[in-house]
């Protein structure tokens, strides 16, 4: 059903004018990603979401910052119930959803449903809800009683506050009005990405690490590249001063080949360059990723020179 449901998505993102390379087969924090002039996308495929653990979560949220990237979970149900389409619930605060919704939000608007707690929230349109409310000539205490909502709580969503679906059709029916706010959903989480991926480079302590557990990492940062070392994702790092540099590390030549090709899908979607280290190997490349032992990383003194000799062997 997972495998089912990924096909889904890839075929789906292809019509929206994507390019997608897939990741199912290496058992990392995502299954694809996703790349079109406006957009990029990585998603993670359950069938069950509860399956998605907090660790992989972390490394998503780090893929995210790294290429400015919209993260997701697209699934069919929890151990506890099946997803519903239309609602956009959370698993470890990456947004999870049904296939169904996960394409929906890609239509103009909407109805902007989220999973909160048990239960289904959205957004009113407050100012409608007043301007109703003069209309029928309802006081908040008259309201109260004909809806079985307290004033309290009438007063809060007049002033912006969000509730559950239930409360917000009764609220319809009474008014005889569309009240619940409509979005477009993929502009949302653009927007969501784009403060997320600004308020936390303007920290960079928190989005590139400081110290790793890689000696050769350790290397490249004091180089002067900004690095974030990754444990559940198909490649070791992600590097950056100018250009994207995605990293491993190989040990056998079978091991490097399987790699570079990892990479190299990563580099169709992402434009970035790529770089395998390793120990006893003399290649120069593999395909367009680049191969270098350890030990020569102590040759350069700046990144700009490593990422000179990266260039100079991605073209040969």
């Amino acid at each position: 059903m997972r495998e089912m449901l990924l096909m889904k998505a890839i075929s789906f993102l292809k019509t929206q004018g994507f390019n997608v390379s897939t990741f199912m087969e290496t058992n990392s924090c995502f299954d694809l990603v996703a790349n079109r002039s406006d957009l990029k996308l990585v998603v993670k495929v359950y069938s069950n979401i509860d399956g998605f653990r907090k660790e992989q979560a972390e490394e998503l949220q780090k893929i995210a910052k790294a290429f400015e990237a919209i993260i997701l979970i697209i699934g069919e149900k929890t151990k506890a119930f099946t997803l519903k389409k239309g609602i956009v619930y959370e698993r470890h605060l990456i947004p999870a959803m049904t296939f169904t919704t996960f394409v929906s939000i890609f239509d103009t608007v909407v109805p902007s449903v989220k999973y909160f707690k048990g239960k289904s929230i959205v957004g009113l349109d407050s100012d409608k809800l007043r301007e109703k409310r003069d209309e029928f000539d309802l006081t908040l205490e008259e309201l109260a009683k004909k809806t079985g909502i307290t004033k309290e709580s009438l007063y809060r969503l007049e002033h912006g506050f969000n509730t559950s679906i239930e409360t917000a059709k009764k609220l319809e029916k009474l008014l005889k009005a569309d009240l619940i706010l409509e979005k477009n959903l993929l502009d949302d989480f653009v927007q969501t990405r784009k403060q997320t991926f600004s308020e936390k480079f303007d920290q960079k302590e928190k989005v590139f690490d400081e110290k790793f557990d890689d000696a050769s990492l350790e290397k490249i940062h004091s180089l002067g590249l900004d690095v974030i070392e990754f444990k559940h994702a198909p490649f070791k790092a992600f590097g950056t001063k100018k250009e994207f540099l995605l990293i491993d590390k190989g040990k056998e030549k079978s091991d490097l080949t399987k790699k570079a090709l990892v990479l190299e899908k990563t580099k169709a979607v992402f434009d970035s360059h790529s770089l395998i280290l390793t120990k006893k190997f003399n290649l120069e490349k593999i395909s367009s990723t680049t191969i270098m032992q350890e030990e020569e990383l102590d040759s350069y003194s700046k990144a700009n020179d490593l990422m000179k000799e990266i260039k100079k062997r991605e073209k040969k």
